[in-house]
């Protein structure tokens, strides 16, 4: 029964031209619950038998548009092997991406809490994240949950900034401690799952820049925000070492 299930928002599906090679429970479609929504091919490569997609906005309605989607795409263009060869990846340092904006959106660092950014690839999202600043009522964390014990799709999160990078210069967890920012990215739990470049991360409630005791409530009740995979380099269990001087 095709359709079986919706998915929500940033989440992976099966395009409509690709239905006809899957078994009927294979495929699924995207909700229209946050509004109208379509399976969009977003990371394309035509070496790939089935090219998926990821359940997105209409470009012609970006008002269902929320921090932490996808606002990037691109099309993989590979180095072809040399004749003969062996590995399947020979060609791979002729690859090239090109890549386009799927919604008119500023790359730039204007930011403001009433519009979208769309923050490049560079920064270490491969498709690119809607993103804005975060309102006076949103950095309190008093609204993130819905009426209903839900919870809205994006929050007053903490953000790295741009000295981040700098930190493991020094002391991490000092410097880390002056240059966490806040930002709305997408809210996450176990029913609400991060887009597929990113991992679902619990709010540091204990930093300064958090309110504690609202942070610490959606720690516990399973809420956290979405954040790129490169920030793992955060998250050793055996604690962060300080590097030497």
């Amino acid at each position: 029964m095709k359709g079986l299930v919706a998915v929500a928002p940033n989440q992976p599906c099966p395009p409509p031209d690709s239905h006809a090679d899957l078994a009927p429970l294979a495929t699924w479609s995207c909700s229209q619950e946050a509004g109208p929504a379509d399976c969009r091919v977003v990371a394309e490569d035509p070496r790939v038998a089935v090219n998926w997609g990821q359940c997105l906005p209409r470009p012609e309605d970006p008002r269902a548009l929320t921090a932490g989607m996808t606002c990037r795409g691109g099309q993989l263009h590979s180095g072809d092997p040399a004749a003969g060869s062996a590995p399947w990846n020979l060609g791979a340092a002729a690859d090239r991406v090109q890549l386009r904006q799927l919604y008119e959106l500023p790359e730039d660092k204007s930011f403001s809490s009433s519009a979208l950014n769309c923050r490049p690839t560079r920064i270490g999202v491969p498709l690119g994240r809607t993103y804005r600043s975060c309102r006076a009522d949103e950095r309190g964390l008093e609204q993130v949950r819905g009426e209903r014990g839900g919870m809205k799709p994006e929050l007053c999160a903490v953000v790295g900034g741009s000295a981040f990078d700098r930190c493991v210069e020094k002391d991490f967890h000092a410097c880390l401690e002056q240059i966490v920012g806040r930002g709305m990215v997408a809210s996450c739990s176990l029913d609400q799952p991060c887009r597929e470049d990113s991992i679902c991360q619990a709010l540091p409630h204990q930093l300064d820049a958090v309110p504690s005791q609202a942070g610490r409530a959606l720690a516990e009740a399973g809420i956290g925000f979405c954040t790129p995979t490169y920030f793992l380099f955060q998250m050793r269990l055996d604690g962060h070492p300080v590097p030497r001087p």
